[in-house]
């Protein structure tokens, strides 16, 4: 009798045994069955739309971004012919939809660079008398990174880091976008104004039948005083089909012990075969005004393939120092022509020659003349 209780003892717990490992097998069933349809869901999407990729937050994710290799060559006076591949950049830019109104942008830039030292050719540089390529740089910026609220109604709230909305070449967030390599420079002067809003960045787009208006505002920090915030704001207008667009901008910020105010002023004129960009900016300070402004004719031929274009552009950089320490003010105007061939909508090939003409009080430092020719051979691809 106790023979078969312990049979029967035994019976019982591998029955129960058994009945478990059915129990995780089934389970273990279903999680591959989950596994399967959610890489199966993943497939088709893919399958579909090659540009949106569903990340693991479940949202629509796009990518992409521009290369810009460029070539220089410099001569003048009192500079030796130099010449280098200046820079190679490589900049990418994306963007997650988290709903209708809810999404994140973001770019990235990077790249090598042999940048030029001593740009302005001040001798009293304590290493480098006259510019010249300076050792390789590499380096890695994130000039974008912000989320946007779509508010309805054409309103609409950033917050993060991206692009001022001042004038018009500083809103061009790709390098490939500029007729001419590194653009005009209002964007090179020293402290004329803020490039970057960070913060916060409200704006507002209406449609009033065949015309377009639109108003920003928002916060930045100066890197040269991060305590006290800066305000800007733009307002512009844009007539149907983009023909005309004009915008007025402004900025102020806490310069020294002084609210200092930045004004600009910028129109484009574009038809079907030419197109006019002109721009002014100044920075109004209780002392010296750097300020700036370019005109920037164009003309396309050969069906909108080939783009010639001249420039005539002038800077006031009051603010310029060839060393911290060493405050090194200049006047120059910069004008010249190129082209660029333009063989698909994702491609721009540019040749433009410069004349860099210094003038006024500063256009020779000790003895030395500043005024130089460069030469730039560039490309720019977008994908």
């Amino acid at each position: 009798m106790k023979f078969l209780s312990i049979i029967a003892l035994i019976a019982l717990m591998c029955l129960s045994q058994i009945t478990a490992a059915e129990s995780q097998i089934d389970q273990l069933a279903k999680r591959i069955q989950i596994l399967e349809n959610n890489q199966q869901e993943i497939l088709l999407q893919t399958s579909e739309e090659n540009s949106k990729v569903n990340s693991f937050l479940r949202s629509n994710f796009t990518l992409g971004g521009f290369f810009e290799p460029s070539y220089t060559l410099i001569q003048g006076p009192d500079t030796s012919f130099k010449a280098a591949s200046s820079s190679n950049t490589l900049g990418l830019n994306f963007a997650a939809e988290y709903s209708n109104r809810l999404r994140f942008v973001g770019q990235v830039l990077t790249g090598l660079f042999f940048p030029i030292q001593n740009p302005q050719n001040d001798p009293r540089h304590p290493t480098s008398p006259q510019r010249s390529f300076g050792t390789p740089f590499y380096g890695a910026l994130l000039s974008q990174g912000y989320l946007d609220y779509d508010m309805g109604n054409g309103w609409g709230l950033s917050g993060g880091q991206g692009y001022a909305p001042f004038g018009y070449a500083a809103q061009q967030r790709e390098l490939v976008l500029f007729i001419r390599r590194g653009g005009p420079q209002v964007l090179r002067t020293s402290e004329l104004f803020s490039p970057l809003w960070s913060g916060f960045h409200l704006h507002k787009t209406t449609d009033y039948g065949s015309y377009r208006l639109g108003f920003n505002t928002y916060s930045f920090t100066r890197l040269e005083n991060a305590n006290t915030p800066g305000l800007g704001a733009r307002v512009w207008w844009e007539n149907t089909g983009g023909k005309l667009l004009t915008g007025l901008s402004f900025q102020t910020a806490k310069f020294n012990s002084n609210m200092d105010h930045i004004f600009g002023y910028d129109i484009r004129l574009q038809t079907e075969n030419y197109l006019l960009t002109a721009e002014y900016a100044i920075h109004l300070r209780p002392e010296s005004n750097p300020w700036s402004f370019y005109v920037e004719p164009s003309l396309f031929i050969f069906k909108e393939e080939i783009l010639l274009y001249t420039f005539l552009d002038f800077a006031q950089s009051s603010l310029n120092k060839t060393t911290p320490g060493l405050l090194d003010p200049y006047q120059k105007y910069e004008y010249g022509l190129g082209v660029n061939w333009l063989p698909t909508s994702y491609t721009r090939l540019r040749l433009g020659a410069a004349m860099n003409d210094y003038v006024y009080g500063n256009a020779v430092v000790l003895g030395k003349n500043r005024d130089c020719v460069t030469l730039d051979i560039s490309a720019g691809v977008a994908f």
